[in-house]
């Protein structure tokens, strides 16, 4: 882990169990099992295999848009399932990928997302960004809007609140409003997606709604990258209308370029 992030960690708060799972325990672990006393430093289990998210019988099959709810649900227990040394090292890796992307390199502005529930932790790619002179956002709920994320500004440092989902993000009194269209690039998480950049999230249709405009064309938007562990691959989800494709999907064994 880079020393940066272990600075961010020191300024946001006491490294209680709290704190750990909230900002950040996975990269702050490896960088302590790093640098501390050897004796500490356990073995790590490999990581579950991707499973068909249909029974075997109808294992290429779509995910019907009736069958997302328990596919979510399957989903989501399953990586919180993965002890934080498991989760820090897929971080890494798909951190490490995605600093090599050629839309990163490009990039004059970021967006990515500040993780909770066991998502991957990417803010080690905030963090270059920023490092490097690149505008880095992350995402908020409208509070005068029901249903409508916008992204802000964050930089290093800057006081997060947590919002209606217990997700931290950047105080009100930071907040000036990027268009989500205007953003270089945009990693979002996911709780499961197919090959050809379907995304299933978390139910509450943000990403798309925020990038409504591009699901009339029907083609993946060059600058939004999901981000997953390699368990949550699934053989096909039924796509809504209202979808937002992804162009590529990145995770700890293989960078996805999708359809």
């Amino acid at each position: 882990m880079s020393r940066g992030l272990g600075d961010v960690y020191k300024r946001q708060g006491p490294l209680d169990a709290e704190s750990l799972k909230c900002h950040g325990g996975p990269h702050l672990l490896l960088w302590i099992e790093s640098n501390g006393p050897r004796r500490h430093r356990r073995e790590t289990p490999p990581l579950p295999q991707p499973v068909p998210a249909a029974s075997p019988r109808h294992a290429n099959m779509s995910i019907s848009l009736a069958d997302r709810p328990d596919l979510r649900a399957r989903m989501r227990d399953r990586r919180r399932a993965l002890t934080p040394r498991q989760s820090a090292l897929a971080s890494v890796a798909i951190s490490e990928r995605l600093l090599r992307l050629p839309a990163f390199r490009r990039a004059r502005s970021v967006a990515a997302y500040w993780p909770i529930d066991g998502e991957v932790d990417v803010r080690e790619v905030l963090l270059t960004a920023h490092a490097r002179g690149s505008a880095t956002l992350l995402p908020v709920l409208d509070r005068r809007r029901q249903g409508v994320m916008r992204f802000v500004p964050w930089r290093p440092g800057l006081p997060l609140v947590r919002n209606r989902y217990g997700i931290p993000e950047p105080a009100a009194a930071t907040r000036r409003f990027q268009p989500a269209l205007s953003i270089d690039l945009v990693i979002a998480p996911l709780v499961a997606f197919d090959d050809d950049g379907h995304r299933l999230g978390l139910g509450g249709g943000y990403y798309d709604r925020a990038f409504s405009s591009v699901t009339q064309h029907r083609r993946p938007w060059s600058r939004l990258v999901g981000v997953a562990y390699e368990h949550q691959r699934v053989n096909g989800l039924e796509a809504a209308p209202w979808d937002v494709t992804l162009s590529d999907v990145v995770t700890e064994r293989q960078h996805y370029r999708c359809r």
